[in-house]
C-alpha cells in the first residue's frame, strides 16, 4: 500500500513565514555575535518623558534627592524617598513647569521608580537633632582617629543598645521554621542588654548581654572580659586603647562612676585609653 506525500509548506503551519533574508540575518548574527537593528526600529516610536523634557527630568531627580534617605548601615545602594507622585507633579509646578510638560500620577510613580526611588515606609535612620558642632565632632574624630601600627594600637567601637525582652516574641525579622510569636510581649520579666563591641582593624565581634540595666559598670565590665581573652602577646604589643563611642549618660566623659571604672581599667591594663565621642543622636555611626 503506498501513499502520497506532498511537501510541507512553512507558511500553512506558521503565522508568520520566514523568509530567506530574515534566515540569513539570523544566521549572520549568530556568527558574529552583532544584532542588526533596523533603522525603523531605531528612530520610530515615542520617546521616553526624560529624553523629551531634560530640564523637568533633572529638577525632578533634585526634588526626589532631597526627600530621599538610606539605612545606617549602607548595606543596600537602593535609595527610598517619601516623596509621592502627587507631591513631586505639586512641587514641579511650584518651580514653574506647566502641566503640558509633566505626567498624570500614575506615570509620575512608574517615572520615579525607573530613577531608583521607590516609595517606602519612612526609615528610623535620620538623626533627631543636629547641635552646630556635629560637623567639628567628626572632623576631630577624624584627626585624632590613631592608625593601627601593627597592634600598637586596639582601636574598638563600643555601643550598648536598647532591652531586648526574651520570649516568643516578634521582632520582624523572618523564619523557616513554623513558629509562632505572641500577639502581645505584656508582662515579660526577662530582659538583656545588648553590649557590642568591634575591633575596627580585625572586625572581631564581641557581644555581651548583661540582665541589669545599661549602666556605667556594664560598659566596663565589657571592656575587663575582652582585655582578659586577648592573648598575651596582643597585650604586651598594644600601647594604646582607643575607644569611640557615643556620649550617652552612662558612659559620659562628665559621668563620675563611668571616670571612676575607666581609670581603674587603665591602671588595671598599664596601657593608656583614648576616648573618641561621637555627636549626640548620631550613635548610628558608632
Amino acid at each position: 500500500m503506498t501513499g502520497k506525500t506532498s511537501p510541507i509548506k512553512l507558511w500553512e503551519h506558521f503565522d508568520l513565514a520566514l523568509r530567506r533574508q530574515t534566515v540569513a540575518l539570523g544566521l549572520a548574527e549568530k556568527l558574529t555575535g552583532i544584532t542588526c537593528v533596523g533603522a525603523q526600529s531605531s528612530f520610530s516610536g515615542r520617546k521616553r518623558w526624560e529624553e523629551r523634557q531634560p530640564e523637568a527630568a533633572y529638577a525632578l531627580r533634585k526634588l526626589a534627592e532631597s526627600h530621599c534617605q538610606q539605612y545606617s548601615t549602607f548595606n543596600s545602594t537602593i535609595a527610598y524617598t517619601r516623596l509621592t507622585a502627587a507631591e513631586a507633579l505639586n512641587g514641579l509646578i511650584d518651580q514653574g513647569f506647566s502641566e503640558e510638560q509633566l505626567l498624570g500620577k500614575s506615570t509620575m510613580a512608574i517615572v520615579l521608580n525607573s530613577m531608583g526611588y521607590r516609595l517606602r515606609k519612612v526609615i528610623k535612620a535620620k538623626p533627631q537633632k543636629k547641635i552646630p558642632e556635629t560637623d567639628a565632632i567628626f572632623d576631630n574624630i577624624k584627626t585624632k582617629d590613631l592608625p593601627s601600627n601593627s597592634g600598637r594600637v586596639r582601636r574598638l567601637s563600643l555601643d550598648s543598645k536598647a532591652t531586648v525582652k526574651i520570649g516568643n516574641y516578634s521582632r520582624g525579622g523572618r523564619t523557616r521554621g513554623a513558629f509562632i510569636a505572641y500577639d502581645h510581649d505584656m508582662g515579660c520579666k526577662e530582659t538583656y542588654i545588648p553590649c557590642g563591641m568591634v575591633d575596627e582593624d580585625s572586625g572581631q565581634l564581641y557581644i555581651t548581654f548583661g540582665s541589669s540595666y545599661k549602666t556605667s559598670d556594664l560598659i566596663v565590665d565589657v571592656l575587663e572580659q575582652w582585655w582578659e581573652i586577648l592573648a598575651p602577646i596582643e597585650k604586651q604589643r598594644c600601647e594604646v586603647i582607643q575607644i569611640k563611642m557615643d556620649n550617652g549618660s552612662e558612659s559620659s566623659g562628665a559621668r563620675t562612676q563611668f571616670l571612676k571604672r575607666m581609670v581603674e581599667f587603665c591602671d588595671q591594663t598599664g596601657k593608656s585609653i583614648q576616648l573618641l565621642y561621637y555627636p549626640p543622636y548620631h550613635s548610628k555611626y558608632n
